[in-house]
């Protein structure tokens, strides 16, 4: 009932100024994926500030599995955790094409966007992200080992 009466501004202004067909892009982050150009897309880097961000990475892979298997659900633990694993994941810029981590991380960033706060995952979606997250924590340490290989 209070959300009638309550304005939707973004997307009242989006409207007002025609964003919709002049920054799909940026209205997507915004609204469903809820982090910035930069995060999604990374940068260039050197080694040394590479393997920090890969330490990183793992550091956020093992966070948010250690979540889930001791059951915590809520949306407000797991956004922050799951938005920091992606922008970890994005300034990593010699992650093959192939790579799954990153879409699979924006699908699960865009779920628990559009929930409220205060809610809580299903058992069957931690179930599914937990899945996920393993296959793709497995795969990003072959990135890593195949991208270390390559330079030796």
């Amino acid at each position: 009932m209070m959300e009638a009466e309550i304005p939707d501004l973004s997307r009242d202004f989006m409207a007002k100024y025609n964003l919709h067909k002049e920054c799909p892009a940026a209205i997507h982050r915004l609204i469903n994926i809820g982090v910035p150009a930069t995060a999604e897309h990374g940068g260039g880097t050197d080694n040394q500030q590479l393997a920090v961000y890969a330490a990183q990475t793992v550091q956020h892979f093992i966070t948010l599995m250690d979540y889930l298997e001791l059951k915590r659900r809520e949306v407000h633990e797991l956004f922050p955790a799951l938005r920091d694993l992606s922008d970890s994941l994005n300034k990593i810029v010699n992650l093959p094409s192939d790579y799954q981590g990153k879409p699979q991380v924006q699908k699960w960033l865009s779920k628990l966007n559009s929930m409220d706060g205060s809610a809580q995952i299903s058992e069957e979606d931690a179930r599914a992200m937990l899945l996920d997250l393993e296959k793709e924590y497995s795969a990003f340490h072959k990135c890593l080992q195949a991208n270390a290989a390559q330079d030796d």
